[in-house]
């Protein structure tokens, strides 16, 4: 790879961009390279860290949060700052980490829901990032994120793309911030992949923790995080009850608490006949029983996408047919049928698994570069009515996609 005509080619500011202060976020690898990148086109730079915190938690944060940084990865990344002669501060958030992302990751599993604290975790992280800027007098926002933002002058808007790193790409997660702090960011790693920007990273000498934290998983199920989960909780969500198959005619034994179980996650023993794994499925409340199912349950031809996040510059008033994206970077081909001003139902090319709750993408086409038309939250469309004989009440067709 020709890196320097690369790096040549993506975002270097004008000697007005040189001059104003940019405020940029800093937490790994990547946006180290962002920082050394920004630093060597001679910006006037302030790092700042997000420190995410539990109070509750009394255990060992690294087995359990996987975004969690230790005193001495904080002090390397304070370092790395002052080696390059950048201001660099620490924000600790307790109280709305504590609120926005553990209180509702909790409650979810304590009705048997599956979690998704990235997103409002990326959010809040996001958010004190740009207000970190405003105090300090910066005007633009710089991370790390894999993805590219686009931006039409004329009317002030920004619109997201996926990035030139399918398997990293964070276009998705970029969709659901504020306008207001998407028109502030700048992404200096937006025309890489994250291949080239290890190379930059070893080239540089910058190290850091390895791997990669996969999305949704921050917070792993150790013994302890249940141990805490159940302590703050209240009685009534904490008891156990049995765990059968779906129909309640084969039964698994007992657990001692949903909160354990993740929706939509494999059942550790446990295998159907053809050896794939069972998943956790439906639990019922009342009776505390835990249902497992097979893959097939989660398998899915039509998709609600709710609490949609749409582009500015997408006109979604008509039928249109895209690309959604799936966790997992699964790509369908799909029609996409607008419902209300914020809900869209797409017809989907292919059976997809798909969890409620995750987070769906729909894209102009699949792949690298291409125009995100909006992000939402996917749910399963409900079963047409019956009639009393078990008919569907809804009349046959012959429609078929026309792609």
């Amino acid at each position: 790879m020709d890196m320097k005509k690369k790096l040549e080619e993506t975002y270097i500011p004008d000697k007005t961009g040189r001059k104003e202060k940019v405020l940029v976020g800093i937490s790994g690898p990547d946006s180290l390279v962002t920082a050394y990148l920004l630093k060597i086109q001679k910006y006037d730079l302030v790092a700042v860290t997000i420190i995410p915190q539990w109070d509750e938690f009394g255990g060992d944060a690294g087995k359990s949060f996987s975004c969690h940084h230790s005193l001495a990865e904080i002090e390397g990344l304070r370092d790395f700052c002052h080696k390059l002669s950048i201001p660099f501060h620490a924000i600790k958030l307790t109280s709305e980490f504590r609120d926005r992302v553990i209180e509702p990751w909790v409650s979810d599993k304590l009705v048997g829901k599956k979690p998704w604290p990235c997103w409002s975790c990326h959010e809040l992280r996001l958010k004190a990032l740009f207000d970190k800027m405003n105090e300090l007098g910066a005007t633009q926002l710089a991370t790390g994120h894999f993805a590219k933002l686009f931006r039409n002058e004329g009317h002030g808007t920004v619109y997201v793309h996926s990035s030139n790193d399918e398997d990293f790409d964070q276009s998705a997660l970029l969709s659901r911030l504020p306008h207001n702090i998407l028109a502030a960011l700048i992404l200096p790693l937006s025309d890489l992949t994250k291949k080239e920007v290890a190379k930059l990273a070893e080239n540089f000498g910058i190290g850091g923790r390895s791997g990669t934290v996969e999305i949704h998983h921050c917070l792993h199920s150790t013994p302890e995080l249940g141990e805490l989960i159940a302590k703050i909780s209240p009685t009534r969500f904490k008891k156990g009850g049995s765990i059968t198959s779906l129909d309640g005619s084969d039964s698994y034994g007992d657990h001692e608490g949903v909160f354990r179980y993740e929706f939509g996650d494999p059942f550790t023993g446990r295998e159907t006949p053809n050896k794939k794994p069972l998943l956790i499925g439906p639990y019922a409340y009342l009776e505390k029983r835990i249902s497992l199912v097979d893959e097939e349950y989660f398998m899915k031809d039509k998709v609600l996408v709710v609490k949609a996040k749409i582009s500015e510059e997408v006109s979604v008033l008509e039928p249109f047919t895209g690309f959604a994206k799936f966790l997992g970077n699964r790509w369908v081909e799909c029609y996409v049928m607008p419902k209300t001003l914020d809900a869209f139902s797409l017809e989907l090319g292919e059976r997809v698994m798909v969890i409620p709750g995750e987070i769906v993408s729909v894209y102009r086409r699949k792949g690298k570069n291409s125009k995100l038309f909006f992000s939402g939250e996917g749910q399963y469309v409900p079963d047409p009515p019956t009639s009393l004989e078990g008919e569907s009440r809804v009349p046959k067709t012959d429609f078929a996609i026309d792609y």
